[in-house]
């Protein structure tokens, strides 16, 4: 399934503005998005930025 919100959970605008987090496709509204999201992919999610919530990733 795959989503049609950003992770601000705006609609997309630009499908090539996404990353791959523990086999789950995350795209983002601005590419400065995806770079904070890629310095620090916690921080990020545990952050007012991260408005999705992703499925349980069991490692």
């Amino acid at each position: 399934m795959e989503t049609t919100k950003t992770a601000c959970g705006s609609d997309i605008q630009d499908k090539d503005i996404f990353t791959m987090y523990k086999g789950v496709k995350i795209y983002f509204c601005e590419k400065e998005c995806l770079d904070e999201f890629n310095d620090n992919p916690t921080e990020f999610i545990n952050s007012d930025h991260m408005r999705i919530k992703l499925p349980i990733i069991k490692e």
